[in-house]
């Protein structure tokens, strides 16, 4: 009887026991998780090589950490340029919308160019609209928004794209040759 009690004092206490090993697997786990800044560099450099599925999932699993604000901004830019350079039309203007409510002060029409620009050369026409649509209610005396507008109404874009263009008030259709952009054009939106 004397043996046991003898053998239980060189064992550690069974609760101070399972504290040291759950605080120790906890510190583990935290070291070896990346930090928000791994994550947007890792996004970055996906969105460099043109792996752009790769760029998104890092850029969430980055905005899944709750980065500080700077970071999060960077994510959500590089989830953006993802979505847009890699044809996901509608995932870029949801994006997008999202960043506008986010970061209202960061996103400028700069970034709704860009994007604009982008989708189109994934050929995303439809989205490329939208996302100028937006910018133009947001930014109606930017120039370059306004001249991107004027670019938009060429011979050369599809029906489809001539159709939303007319839709929202930028275009006049009826003069039959090819769209004329309207007097005054605003979005139907505003």
């Amino acid at each position: 009887m004397f043996e046991n009690l003898e053998n239980r004092r060189h064992l550690p206490s069974q609760p101070f026991f399972q504290v040291a090993v759950l605080g120790l697997s906890l510190v583990l786990l935290v070291a070896c998780q990346k930090s928000s800044q791994e994550h947007l560099a890792n996004a970055r450099d996906q969105l460099a090589k043109g792996a752009y599925s790769q760029a998104i999932e890092a850029a969430g699993s980055g905005l899944a950490a709750n980065p500080e604000k700077a970071t999060a901004w960077g994510l959500e830019l590089v989830a953006l340029e993802a979505y847009a350079r890699g044809g996901q039309g509608a995932e870029a203007v949801s994006q997008i919308e999202i960043m506008a409510e986010r970061f209202p002060a960061q996103l400028t029409a700069t970034e709704y160019a860009s994007t604009t620009q982008q989708l189109r050369e994934a050929e995303q026409g439809a989205a490329a609209i939208q996302v100028l649509d937006m910018a133009a209610n947001r930014y109606p005396d930017d120039l370059t928004i306004k001249e991107m507008v004027k670019d938009s109404v060429k011979c050369d874009v599809s029906p489809e794209e001539l159709k939303q263009l007319e839709a929202l008030g930028y275009l006049d259709t009826s003069s039959g040759d090819c769209a004329k952009v309207k007097d005054g054009a605003s979005s139907s939106t505003e």
